[in-house]
């Protein structure tokens, strides 16, 4: 059934118990240990391989660069069929979105995680880890683009949403659903993802902020980007993309200078639309040159921009032409 190779990059899945204070402390169970402990198929031959031993709140553009190169090696070797990733949690959406976007290779490379350390009782480590191998093995999932198992069900990157803090029920697709299931031994896809692009980086990642709006929220954070030299900025607004109507001459301000600024929503479905002309709305920040981030939340369209100005500089004509798509 092909040979896959295990990337560990640390998080819960690779966590135990410490006997100072009883909290988990990440990289105490390396990956070939937990493998082992997986029950895989004897058909598939697994090899492990560590890239990091960090929790994901620690994975920033350096890491993340990094993982992509070694995907990349990887996948590219003789008698390789697929790529696992083991991942923590908290940020494992925006990593496996970003390889998603920059990785253009028909070998399925599949993200994984768990929600309790392998050492805890009722554990989602092992039959997670194990999912996500049968993924990759399946000549089904070759050409999928990145995907995300968890809890026995596979999610494309662009759509997997962490929706709980601690149940192994961790991820969904909300609005759009699963791709899949794995059922005991059986890899079973009800769909296939729609018009995936992918794009070449050239160089490092361009840095953006990602700035959230509540009810009275001012321009001070919008500011501060601004005198950063910040590349991009995402404003997370609300309802149909709308902000509080006194940051708008800030946001004209950040366009004017250069950054390139998108919309998304801070609601757990639906899109950005112009519908509305009060000030504030999503037609008004058309109007001043802010780019409509389509469905994406706002963590996404932070590591999409952030890709997209890497590829194409800040031309916001073009990068609104693929946040259109």
């Amino acid at each position: 059934m092909g040979k896959i190779v295990v990337l560990t990059t640390g998080g819960t899945i690779s966590s135990a118990p410490n006997q100072t204070n009883g909290l988990l402390t990440t990289g105490s169970i390396n990956g070939k240990d937990l493998v082992r402990l997986c029950e895989i198929d004897e058909r598939i031959q697994v090899d492990v391989e560590e890239v990091f031993r960090i929790p994901s709140n620690q994975f920033t553009q350096n890491e993340i660069l990094c993982l992509k190169q070694k995907v990349e090696s990887v996948i590219q070797r003789e008698g390789v069929d697929g790529v696992v990733i083991t991942h923590g949690t908290d940020t494992l959406e925006e990593t496996a979105y970003f390889l998603d976007l920059v990785m253009d290779v028909a070998k399925p490379i599949v993200i994984t995680g768990s929600q309790r350390s392998s050492a805890q009782t009722g554990s989602d480590a092992q039959v997670n880890v194990r999912q996500a191998v049968q993924v990759a093995a399946s000549q089904k999932s070759r050409g999928m683009g990145v995907l995300v198992l968890f809890n026995e069900e596979i999610y494309t990157a662009r759509e997997a949403v962490k929706i709980h803090a601690s149940n192994v029920v961790g991820f969904r697709a909300l609005g759009y659903g699963k791709l899949g299931i794995v059922d005991r031994d059986d890899v079973i896809y009800y769909r296939k993802p729609y018009d995936r692009k992918t794009y070449a980086l050239s160089g490092s990642l361009s840095h953006v902020d990602m700035i959230a709006c509540y009810q009275g929220s001012d321009d001070r954070f919008l500011d501060c980007s601004i005198k950063s030299g910040v590349k991009g900025i995402v404003i997370e607004g609300f309802g149909r993309g709308h902000v509080p109507p006194g940051i708008v001459p800030k946001v004209r301000e950040a366009v004017e200078s250069g950054i390139v600024v998108v919309i998304t929503s801070r609601t757990l479905e639906g899109r950005v639309f112009p519908v509305y002309d009060f000030p504030g709305g999503a037609q008004d920040l058309l109007n001043q040159g802010v780019i409509l981030g389509g469905s994406l939340s706002g963590c996404k369209a932070r590591v999409k921009l952030a890709v997209l100005l890497s590829v194409f500089g800040n031309d916001r004509h073009r990068i609104a032409a693929e946040f259109s798509e």
